[in-house]
């Protein structure tokens, strides 16, 4: 019964590393980057949005994603299970320098 309840914790928290990365890589780009689709005179470049809400997030999210990873170090008990939440840890510190 614990074995299967912690397995559920294990996908639970795949799947929620998994929507995260997912959200992480949805986010990029600038907030009003649709504006030159709308009229190509506007360079997203030009309007200028120092308010730093994406990029708050996008921490944000990056360090949840590393938090989960930890909780699957905790959670994990083979040695390979450790060593794929050390690389997925990776994974989303990587993909947010990539996405900046």
């Amino acid at each position: 019964m614990i074995r299967l309840i912690l397995n559920l914790i294990r996908y639970g928290l795949y799947v929620a590393y998994g929507y995260l990365l997912l959200l992480l890589i949805a986010i990029q780009g600038g907030k009003y980057d649709w504006m030159s689709d709308m009229d190509p005179s506007i360079q997203p470049g030009d309007i200028v949005d120092d308010s730093g809400d994406r990029a708050t997030a996008k921490v944000m999210i990056v360090v949840s994603m590393v938090l989960l990873q930890a909780i699957m170090l905790a959670v994990a008990q083979r040695r390979h299970e450790r060593k794929f939440a050390f690389f997925l840890m990776a994974v989303a510190v990587v993909t947010y320098y990539i996405t900046r």
